[in-house]
């Protein structure tokens, strides 16, 4: 059995006033996660749902949920009739999956390319390139514009397309022309920095990608745990990464690239 058994699971559907991208439902399950104290929904159930949201389910239902404190079984559970579980509950269905922040010097978005019929690859839609267009285009050219996404748009290491987020080459092309600086991306726990000159070819163009590594997890992918340190200045970006060291138990600086701007195009300083 394959998704293609069923076709119509990956389309939008309505439900009453709503449409939901797909098909696909989280149905209501006991988390026990709610404080066993005020019986309240917790951070807990705000990263659990957030998480299946940013997965690319249609519909999230949320958790079985007890009226009286005399139905409480031994695992905690919300008291949905306490007021003060609406407020809780609208922190969770308000979550924001694609974050931004803009001021008079930078330019952050993050977009969601993580999908519900893959567990492994993402993909970037139409919809969402239009929407960093929007937000980017109106923008001067002395703001640093950047991209956050957990699948990666290039690949330092030239390994090919394969493990590329969907949609990555149309979406270096409205890159391009709204000026794109920074790519930050993880995913295959690996750092790495460089130009995305090599892989897409844009007349004039050029962003920089960094790649983050593994900071806290066991899944190094053969190197030590890490995480990148970045630091800019006008048309310039350094990028030191910090390593684990065993012997001192603590994060040091291991390799630091210089990286700056000439025109819409980055470059690496050796």
């Amino acid at each position: 059995m394959s998704v293609t058994d069923f076709p119509h699971l990956a389309s939008p559907v309505d439900l009453g006033p709503m449409r939901l991208r797909n098909r696909l439902a989280l149905l209501p399950h006991g988390l026990f996660f709610a404080d066993r104290d005020e019986l309240l929904p917790t951070e807990r159930h705000l990263a659990y749902y957030a998480a299946r949201a940013r997965g690319g389910v249609g519909l999230v239902c949320l958790e079985s949920s007890v009226v009286s404190r005399d139905g409480m079984l031994a695992a905690p559970l919300v008291l949905s009739s306490d007021p003060r579980t609406v407020p809780a509950y609208r922190r969770i269905v308000e979550a924001d999956l694609e974050p931004s922040f803009v001021d008079d010097e930078i330019a952050v978005v993050g977009i969601n390319t993580a999908r519900a019929l893959t567990f492994k690859d993402g993909r970037i839609n139409e919809e969402q390139m239009a929407a960093i267009k929007r937000r980017f285009d109106p923008l001067g050219e002395t703001v640093l514009k950047v991209v956050v996404t957990h699948h990666p748009f290039d690949l330092p290491d030239q390994s090919g397309d394969v493990d590329l987020v969907g949609g990555a080459r149309a979406a270096m092309d409205v890159f391009s022309r709204c000026g794109v600086d920074l790519l930050l991306s993880g995913h295959f726990h690996v750092s790495e920095a460089g130009s995305t000159a090599a892989r897409h070819e844009i007349a004039g163009y050029s962003a920089l990608v960094v790649q983050a590594g593994t900071a806290t997890s066991t899944r190094g992918r053969g190197e030590e745990n890490s995480f990148n340190v970045l630091r800019i200045r006008d048309d310039e970006i350094t990028v030191e990464r910090m390593s684990w060291r065993e012997d001192a138990k603590a994060f040091a600086p291991k390799a630091t690239e210089r990286f700056v701007r000439d025109g819409a195009c980055w470059i690496e300083c050796r």
